[in-house]
């Protein structure tokens, strides 16, 4: 891996995806009473669901924005402080891909920008689903020939999760035209990861 500093490139390096429609509802409500996304989105109107997404994924709402700078966490290497609805409105993507692209792309947010793409081109090979994580963890430590005894993988396999948000499940929260907002605004990780809501 090109990008990352000599101590690591002998290590063995995952990223995490997820189901869109289940990450936007977590978000949501990771975000009560007072989260910097949840506030910019709901500033003028009522505190549901809909009005959260529909707003943070529109194009009116990212031009509005698109001078603010935030510092997302993730990939050490890309910029530090991005216009962060710029790039969703210029690439016409979602919050979700953005924030996929910035983690694990190859290429500054000038060059995504210019070329107007999102094809996927990312410098970390391991992307796992966090819905199979324990089993996905332990069949990418053995492609690798990392021996993991019984016990632990046991352990991964019946460890409570954690940092949950409690919620209905996440389909509750979608109606025709939502669903059809985040597959389109997404569509690379639908598409890429076979996601449906």
């Amino acid at each position: 891996v090109s990008l990352l500093d000599e101590k690591y490139k002998d290590r063995l390096i995952f990223g995490l995806v997820r189901n869109p429609w289940a990450w936007y509802v977590s978000l949501y409500h990771f975000q009560q009473p007072r989260g910097q996304w949840l506030q910019l989105c709901l500033r003028d109107k009522k505190n549901n669901f809909k009005n959260f997404l529909t707003t943070l994924l529109s194009s009116e709402f990212a031009n509005k924005h698109k001078h603010m700078m935030f510092h997302p966490p993730g990939n050490p290497y890309a910029p530090k402080n991005v216009p962060v609805f710029k790039y969703m409105n210029d690439l016409d993507i979602g919050f979700f891909t953005y924030r996929y692209m910035y983690m694990f792309s190859y290429y500054s947010h000038d060059i995504l920008n210019k070329n107007k793409n999102v094809d996927g081109s990312t410098f970390i090979k391991n992307i796992l689903k966090t819905e199979e994580l324990p089993n996905n963890i332990i069949r990418l430590f053995d492609k690798n020939n990392i021996l993991i005894s019984s016990e632990d993988k046991k352990f991964w396999k019946t460890r409570p999760k954690r940092n949950n948000t409690i919620h209905k499940p996440y389909q509750d929260y979608y109606d025709k035209e939502l669903i059809e907002l985040v597959r389109r605004k997404d569509r690379f990780i639908v598409g890429q990861y076979g996601y449906e809501c």
